[in-house]
């Protein structure tokens, strides 16, 4: 069989998966022509010839291109970077992970005046999601989490996308594929990293998501927490499933999020201003990293800059927006959600209340 893996393509941005016809370009592609379009057997200059006449509708017997999502505006230095790379290779050199992460990296530290978040209405909302989970095995925490996201099945009705980080500590992916076979079956299998965690699968998740870009196309973003405890943990003292099921509980109340994402690019419950001994953590962060985020605008932001340590992703959209940008469903500006005395003290009373406006 050929093979026609994106791996093997000059041309990327070729959607099909082979001969045949061609969605994008309203076209039926012999083999000779989607080889052409793909950039598989033929040079970079024939690869775009081709390429710029079907993009442009100039190929006979074809129809007009399906609309492609915006391209983003320069977010930085690193753009122009690539921009210029594009032009001199025709646009059909394809760029590894580093030069993405390098690109990303000098977006961060040189950036470019980004447009303001618009307002938009969620009359068709299209909401996916994305799932990390490090299942380690005899606890019982990972099945929980799983069991959040289950009950709620009916809210997710775009791609349903499961990380699964493996390691000699967790069960095996075929036990969680098989948990989670009546909600999902798109997975995503690595080893799972002590020191990066989330941030291992956080990248290649979001690449799975890059072409949902229209107003309509929102993301909730969460991870298996408190795998490493009991359940009954709390039976000790421990606020970490409180928090856990707290994030769940105030996350996934659609309506309470709809209205925030509705005016802001992100929304998530337990706002924390950047602590200065972490100044890698950005100017603030959803603690415990539970939030929706809506596609096109992170997507036309510098979603690839993730710090490379543990906390990278609960770093991510203080990084990409500012404070206004982000809405809060439930409790901001808080501090530390470990200590039991704060909890029970700051977090119990508003969680009362935000439940008696929307329960």
């Amino acid at each position: 069989m050929t093979d026609y893996a994106q791996d093997n393509r000059a041309n990327t941005a070729c959607e099909c998966a082979g001969p045949g016809d061609c969605a994008r370009h309203g076209v039926h592609k012999s083999r000779l022509e989607f080889q052409r379009c793909a950039g598989i057997g033929c040079t970079v200059q024939t690869c775009a010839k081709y390429w710029n006449a079907w993009e442009s509708s100039r190929m006979p017997g074809q129809t007009k291109p399906v609309e492609s999502p915006k391209p983003p505006s320069f977010r930085g230095f690193g753009d122009w970077v690539s921009a210029g790379i594009r032009k001199v290779t025709g646009g059909l050199v394809t760029p590894c992970g580093g030069c993405k992460k390098r690109e990303a990296w000098l977006n961060h530290w040189f950036p470019a005046t980004l447009p303001p978040i618009e307002r938009v209405t969620l009359h068709a909302p299209v909401r996916h999601l994305m799932f990390h989970l490090w299942p380690v095995a005899g606890f019982g925490a990972w099945q929980w989490n799983c069991d959040r996201l289950k009950s709620n099945a009916h809210l997710f009705n775009g791609r349903r996308i499961v990380a699964i980080a493996v390691s000699p500590e967790t069960d095996d992916a075929e036990t969680v594929k098989g948990y989670l076979r009546d909600f999902t079956d798109e997975f995503i299998i690595l080893a799972n990293n002590q020191k990066l965690r989330e941030v291992v699968t956080w990248i290649p998740m979001l690449e799975r998501l890059e072409k949902y870009q229209s107003d309509q196309d929102v993301t909730f973003t969460c991870h298996g927490k408190c795998v490493r405890h009991r359940v009954s943990n709390d039976a000790h003292g421990s606020t970490i499933f409180r928090w856990t099921d707290a994030m769940y509980e105030t996350c996934l109340n659609w309506s309470a999020a709809r209205s925030l994402l509705e005016r802001h690019a992100t929304a998530g419950s337990f706002r924390r201003e950047g602590n200065p001994e972490r100044g890698g953590w950005g100017p603030w962060h959803y603690s415990g990293t539970f939030f929706w985020f809506r596609n096109r605008d992170s997507f036309r932001r510098n979603w690839r800059y993730v710090p490379q340590r543990f906390y990278g992703t609960e770093a991510w959209p203080g990084l990409m927006f500012r404070p206004e940008e982000a809405g809060v469903i439930c409790c901001d500006d808080v501090q530390d959600l470990y200590k039991i005395d704060y909890w029970e003290r700051e977090i119990e009373p508003q969680l009362a209340a935000w439940r008696a406006r929307h329960v």
